[in-house]
């Protein structure tokens, strides 16, 4: 693939101003960029980067970065499956208790955790 082919849906700071990519820049919670991601898969553009990549619970982590192709190119039921699958996750865990001393204490950690991800998916759909 190719630079320009690609799209990421992001509320990570660090990503936000990555140069030569196009950014779709969310400025909300995590939830609301699996919700803008599934707008976009809804609109036929294919999901390129799994929703839920890194080992960190949705809940505990405020920041995601996710990739799809720039254009529409056909609904994929797939993807539709995959991305409704991340969400009932996420909106679980939501319910769940979790230290806001995390998110604030380790607001960057968060940041640049999210972002290595986004770079080794970008990395791989670049050698494809």
């Amino acid at each position: 693939m190719r630079q320009d082919e690609l799209l990421i849906i992001t509320n990570n700071p660090l990503v936000k101003n990555i140069d030569r990519y196009e950014i779709c820049w969310i400025d909300g919670n995590p939830e609301e960029v699996y919700y803008k991601t599934l707008n976009f898969i809804g609109l036929g553009h294919k999901l390129l980067s799994h929703p839920l990549a890194g080992s960190i619970k949705p809940n505990q982590n405020p920041y995601r970065s996710i990739v799809v192709t720039k254009n529409s190119v056909g609904a994929a039921d797939e993807d539709l499956k995959i991305i409704n699958q991340c969400l009932e996750k996420v909106e679980n865990m939501a319910l769940e208790a979790t230290r806001p001393d995390l998110k604030v204490n380790y607001a960057e950690d968060f940041q640049l955790v999210d972002k290595e991800l986004l770079l080794n998916a970008l990395a791989s759909l670049l050698e494809r």
